[in-house]
């Protein structure tokens, strides 16, 4: 089971950090249900309880899914990586132990390390960005087409958006659920079962204020954000953007590839570095 070696990997204090929440160095891994750091504030609060369970039994079941699922890598072309627009991607920090950790834990939601995420954009959820297409972006977009490659302090994870599961999980995205609420709140009801609206509006909206307009101007650097409920699963890591100049990565590009045997390990100019060890894996069955 995925969440057994997950709770194995982090039984001791484990470094996690993220753009808002800065790096905590003594964080817990533990059930987001159970009284770990901060998550002990929602006891007061039954019915946000009553989601936070049921957030995390869907999260369990998905990363148990993932074990056995299809994954395509990042197509070469040349000797180099060819990414197209609206990838899915997150930047982390450009270090082995960050790859280990992704590798065996996949973006959790920093809840499940006891603490909330600290800007109230997007609590219980992890954080990913799309990448934009140079001919389309304009004004302050110009950041992302910039962020989507490693930096000497940064990687960046990517994602496969043809996979099933990865599907699934983007529709989920809270920014883009605030977004429809706003400006169509009939097709709520058309699009979401009841399970994701009451996690939605019980538990993340009341104290994720701060992200309810992230989707609503396209010119600014937050509308390619996504915002997923609890976490995604490491096999669906299909590309990792490293930077030529970090030693002890490029040093180290075997051990990263059989961390993530589905993905393409590049660096930034495209090169590839590493084909996917795991050009085909077992077909899902996820949703049937």
């Amino acid at each position: 089971m995925a969440f057994d070696k997950i709770e194995k990997h982090f039984s001791s204090e484990v470094r996690i950090n993220g753009n808002n929440l800065g790096e905590v160095t003594d964080a817990r891994f533990g059930r987001i249900s159970s009284n770990n750091g901060e998550m002990a504030l929602f006891n007061d609060y039954p019915e946000m309880m009553k989601q936070i369970k049921v957030l995390e039994e869907f999260v369990i079941n998905v990363y148990n899914e993932a074990e056995n699922t299809k994954v395509t890598p990042l197509p070469e072309q040349d000797g180099k990586i060819v990414l197209k627009n609206g990838i899915p991607y997150h930047r982390a920090s450009n270090d082995l132990l960050t790859l280990k950790n992704i590798s065996v834990g996949g973006l959790l939601a920093s809840e499940w390390f006891g603490h909330l995420e600290s800007e109230g954009e997007g609590r219980f959820c992890a954080f990913l960005s799309r990448t934009v297409d140079e001919t389309i972006a304009t004004g302050f977009r110009t950041k992302n087409i910039q962020g989507r490659f490693a930096s000497p302090s940064n990687c960046v994870i990517y994602f496969d958006e043809s996979n099933p599961i990865m599907q699934m999980l983007m529709k989920l995205d809270y920014f883009e659920y605030e977004h429809l609420k706003s400006t169509d709140p009939e097709k709520i009801k058309e699009i979401y079962p009841k399970e994701v609206i009451d996690i939605m509006d019980t538990l993340i909206e009341p104290i994720s204020k701060a992200g309810r307009k992230m989707h609503d101007n396209p010119k600014l650097p937050f509308y390619d954000w996504l915002a997923i409920p609890g976490g995604i699963p490491p096999e669906l890591v299909n590309g990792i953007c490293v930077h030529s100049s970090k030693k002890e990565i490029m040093s180290s590009l075997d051990k990263i590839s059989e961390m993530f045997p589905n993905a393409t390990i590049f660096d930034e100019s495209q090169k590839v570095l590493v084909s996917a060890k795991s050009k085909t894996a077992n077909s899902s069955t996820f949703g049937e």
